[in-house]
């Protein structure tokens, strides 16, 4: 052997002396990049489904953030306007419909309602408001507006327009509730003084109820009883004195207006009111008269079934009823002078406070009031 083939590299070869064979194709190992087979394109529903699966990530991720991560981030407040509400009548559960549909529609706004005593109501109102822990919202009687001048708020037109308010509401309502242009306050409703008779004491007698101020002095004095000493057992009429019969001053008012007396100038016509006042107290006056000041307030005495003829008004129906369920009574129209038909108005009216911190809250309560007329829904 040639000694340059030395290192030379030697072939190899296999136990039957002959070199084996090289597999091309060995599944050991794989095929040259150039032989790999080649992937189809993809499906267009799939780059779809790809694009929605990405969006709904997307907003998922936009939720998480915009409920969970911010809110703990920025702590936003959301304020809450409490306004107190005093009313007379009307307990919580009548209410309650009317505060809840305004506090649906404003959803920063609580009604916080009280229903008040009406035993000397109107000094607490104004003791509270001076004292700056008064209501937002108050109820209030049309003969107080003079008394209540640097409590109430003027309603804006964005509450209830003059125009509005003259459509909506008796003539008497635009007079009392009318200061210099202004409107302070919304009629919940009208009310008027009527006269109440005791059915029985009339039919024991055999009269009918009186239509004329003639008619009802006839009857009040045939009406009335009285015992040996001369005192009233069975008063015919609540006429005559002050302190003991009640809403005195409406019934003198009444009479007053049907005599032609301008109750703002009474002055202007003072022979007519003098006349008016000397047919009020000749109901009192010995020894025909038919009360005096002995008796108990005309209110109790007409639910005891001792008085026969009492001046009131609608809510006094069930003030009666509840002092005495088996009374029974007729309420008819006051009586009248020839070719006058006159009485007096009475109604309750809501304000707001000009001493309220939250006017601009409370302006949207009364507006909700007036519009939604709840004044024929909730009240008597």
């Amino acid at each position: 052997m040639d000694e340059n083939t030395i290192f030379q590299p030697q072939p190899n070869i296999g136990r039957e002396g002959r070199q084996p064979e090289v597999l091309v194709n060995n599944p050991i190992m794989p095929p040259p990049a150039n032989e790999l087979p080649s992937s189809p394109p993809p499906s267009p529903i799939f780059k779809i489904l790809k694009i929605i699966l990405g969006i709904g990530i997307l907003l998922a991720v936009i939720f998480l953030i915009l409920n969970f991560v911010l809110p703990k981030v920025f702590k936003k407040s959301i304020t809450t306007t409490t306004l107190v509400y005093w009313g007379l009548w009307e307990d919580s559960p009548q209410v309650q419909p009317v505060i809840s549909d305004f506090e649906q529609s404003h959803p920063g706004i609580k009604i916080s309602y009280s229903k008040q005593d009406i035993k000397d109501y109107r000094d607490r109102l104004i003791t509270r408001t001076n004292n700056g822990n008064g209501p937002d919202i108050f109820r209030f009687h049309n003969s107080w507006v003079p008394m209540l001048t640097d409590f109430l708020l003027p309603l804006p037109n964005s509450v209830i327009a003059n125009e509005e308010f003259t459509k909506n509401y008796y003539p008497v309502a635009k007079e009392d509730l009318t200061r210099n242009g202004a409107i302070y306050g919304i009629p919940l409703q009208m009310d008027t003084l009527n006269l109440y008779i005791n059915k029985d004491l009339f039919a024991s007698s055999g009269l009918k109820p009186p239509t004329t101020w003639i008619e009802f002095g006839n009857h009040a004095r045939q009406l009335t009883v009285k015992d040996e000493n001369n005192n009233i057992k069975t008063a015919g009429a609540a006429m005559g004195t002050y302190s003991n019969i009640t809403h005195a001053p409406d019934i003198m008012s009444m009479l007053f207006a049907q005599n032609g007396v301008d109750l703002k100038n009474i002055s202007a016509n003072s022979k007519n009111a003098a006349d008016a006042l000397n047919f009020y107290s000749s109901f009192a006056l010995p020894t025909a008269n038919v009360w005096d000041d002995t008796l108990d307030s005309s209110i109790k005495m007409f639910a005891s079934g001792s008085l026969a003829m009492y001046f009131g008004y609608s809510w006094d129906f069930f003030t009666i009823k509840s002092m005495n369920p088996n009374l029974s009574f007729d309420i008819v129209s006051v009586p009248t002078l020839p070719g006058q038909s006159a009485t007096t108005a009475s109604y309750w009216v809501e304000g707001v406070s000009s001493k309220s911190p939250h006017q601009k809250e409370a302006l949207l309560f009364i507006k909700y009031l007036a519009q939604k007329k709840y004044r024929k829904n909730y009240l008597r």
